[in-house]
């Protein structure tokens, strides 16, 4: 699928001129894909990590189908909680210690920007972690490694220009945004009002504005807490988690413009969660059923857009096609496992302390 293409036409700080994606390409991914899974076995110390991210059939496909870039930046991440065990021959609260893993997440900032939302609570930890002194010097490490890497693209300003032809920026798709635009533009055509554009109209603008201003508000109140709060974020799993739960949210609503592959990030980290025990909340042990039907979900996402749906439109609304319930169909299918899924199975705890003793020579 992904053999043979060009990159011409992709907004990539690498320019028009990226050379002929090769056959040697996806095995970049497929590799990335295998080593995700020996990390999260060795970070959790445990198989049932490997079960879970190996046995994930979005995972598989987005890594040996699609081949995007959601894999070795899974494994970016990965490697920045590694670097983040504390290690025998580093002093624990120094700088130094963390360097590799600061390095690591610049690396994954620089490969998607996106995972710049999860760096303020990798920082968090580290503070917690009594190293109020060397933060500063780790966050100029940090912004000094994506400045060097972006300085050769920045043309006087025209890798920018990446901000206004991303779709990302301005458009609904995959999500409830686009579902609700959708639907409103489908009832005011039903109403006799004029059909509205297909790009561009303004409930979409609206809907795309809107989740984003509420995802903006839930992330600083995110941010506020893991900082007041003295019992979270302390310890590596309770990192994990929160990462989980910032990029699940990120793509739920963060992104208006979303797609399947951007929760390869959400399901790599959730296997080190489920691997390392889950705390005991009225809804975890429902969490593994919910987790299990987003990524059916998402994988079966892609049935939408075949003909038929493309083609047809909802009864009593002219102007919406079968194809625009894709949005609720990839996060209400999940939602629904949470509100009625009443197991009262007691959780067993694989124990909060495996990342935390895991120790490298």
């Amino acid at each position: 699928m992904v053999n043979a293409n060009l990159w011409h036409s992709n907004a990539v700080a690498y320019g028009s001129g990226a050379a002929p994606v090769g056959p040697g390409y996806p095995s970049l991914f497929d590799t990335a894909h295998l080593v995700n899974c020996g990390t999260s076995t060795t970070l959790a110390r445990t198989g049932c990590a490997t079960q879970t991210a190996a046995g994930n059939s979005l995972l598989l496909f987005e890594a040996c189908v699609n081949a995007h870039n959601d894999a070795p930046l899974l494994l970016l991440v990965l490697l920045t909680i590694w670097f983040l065990l504390p290690r025998k021959q580093t002093t624990t609260g120094s700088p130094r210690s963390y360097i590799l893993a600061i390095v690591m997440l610049a690396l994954a900032t620089c490969l998607k920007l996106n995972i710049v939302l999860l760096v303020p609570f990798v920082f968090i930890f580290v503070w917690k972690k009594s190293l109020r002194r060397g933060i500063l010097a780790l966050v100029l490490i940090y912004a000094g490694i994506i400045v060097l890497l972006y300085a050769p693209f920045w043309q006087n300003g025209a890798i920018l220009n990446v901000f206004r032809t991303n779709p990302t920026t301005s458009r609904d798709i995959n999500t409830l945004a686009e579902f609700l635009s959708r639907l409103y533009n489908g009832i005011t055509a039903g109403l006799g009002y004029p059909l509205a554009p297909p790009i561009g109209s303004p409930a979409e603008n609206f809907t795309h504005t809107f989740s984003i201003v509420i995802f903006v508000i839930l992330y600083a109140l995110l941010c506020w807490r893991a900082i007041r709060t003295a019992h979270t974020l302390n310890t590596l799993p309770s990192l994990i988690r929160w990462l989980a739960l910032v990029w699940l949210l990120y793509c739920a609503i963060g992104t208006p413009w979303f797609w399947p592959w951007y929760l390869v990030t959400f399901f790599g980290l959730y296997a080190l969660v489920e691997s390392t025990g889950l705390d005991n909340k009225p809804w975890d042990n429902r969490l593994p059923l919910a987790v299990s039907l987003l990524a059916f979900s998402m994988l079966s996402l892609y049935c939408f857009y075949a003909w038929g749906p493309q083609a047809s439109y909802f009864p009593g609304l002219p102007d919406f096609y079968w194809a625009y319930l894709c949005g609720l169909w990839a996060w209400l299918i999940p939602l629904l496992a949470i509100g009625w899924h009443n197991s009262k199975s007691p959780i067993t705890r694989h124990g909060t302390e495996r990342l935390s003793e895991t120790r490298t020579r």
